[in-house]
């Protein structure tokens, strides 16, 4: 017999579930005791007091917070495994929320909606099992060697030309956008960060694009690890 047709998901649709995402996952870190306190203890308190510009969450330790949340607001549970926020059980008879405790990072396109998620664990003493960041999938909103974190939410100071750095993980965008954010007189830099895989040729080719990268080149502030180093 023939393989069932793939479904095509209506992208509007897939947006929207982000979207609403995004929504939840800001409105669990508020009420997260746990979440908060490190990311004050990291000095990012600023993220968790105000919404704009990262909007950052919290993905409760449950298997199925967000996708109840989002099947009471109509969305299927093939919309939510198509756009990369639930996995189907192994039986496909029920589906289970991809992020589980974890802090959340929107991914947002050059357009400006969000399209996919990093989410970072929190808890001291994490399984060395457990990595400390996941990813969305590939979706047909989203290919991670696609869109570098941080380029739409800087995308002003990026085309005022500060010069861009690019760093391994959110929390690195989000130190040097702190470093910036508060009376800080003329042209600084802006971090960006590839999402969650290894550099590739068309996230160059997104930093080339920027006026300072032009003018002046690449900064690379990888971790100072041998995994870092290699990247570099």
């Amino acid at each position: 017999m023939p393989a069932d047709p793939v479904p095509t998901h209506d992208p509007g649709r897939l947006l929207a579930a982000h979207a609403a995402a995004v929504a939840y996952y800001r409105a669990r870190l508020l009420a997260a005791g746990g979440p908060v306190r490190y990311l004050r203890g990291r000095g990012l308190g600023a993220v968790v007091d105000a919404e704009r510009p990262w909007q950052v969450g919290y993905a409760p330790a449950s298997w199925s917070a967000l996708t109840g949340y989002l099947a009471r607001r109509g969305f299927s549970d093939d919309e939510l495994v198509a756009a990369g926020l639930a996995v189907h059980s192994r039986d496909r008879t029920r589906c289970f929320d991809r992020f589980r405790d974890r802090i959340m990072f929107p991914i947002r396109s050059a357009a400006g909606p969000t399209v996919a998620f990093i989410g970072r664990t929190w808890r001291p003493g994490t399984a060395a099992a457990i990595p400390r960041y996941l990813n969305s999938p590939h979706t047909r909103l989203y290919r991670k060697g696609e869109h570098l974190f941080g380029r739409y939410q800087q995308r002003e100071l990026l085309a005022a030309g500060w010069a861009p750095v690019l760093v391994e993980g959110p929390v690195d965008v989000l130190a040097v956008w702190l470093s910036h954010r508060d009376g800080h007189d003329g042209a600084g830099r802006v971090a960006v960060a590839p999402c969650g895989t290894a550099l590739t040729p068309a996230q160059l080719d997104l930093v080339a694009t920027l006026p300072a990268a032009r003018a002046g080149g690449l900064t690379v502030a990888f971790d100072a690890d041998q995994a870092g180093r290699r990247a570099v």
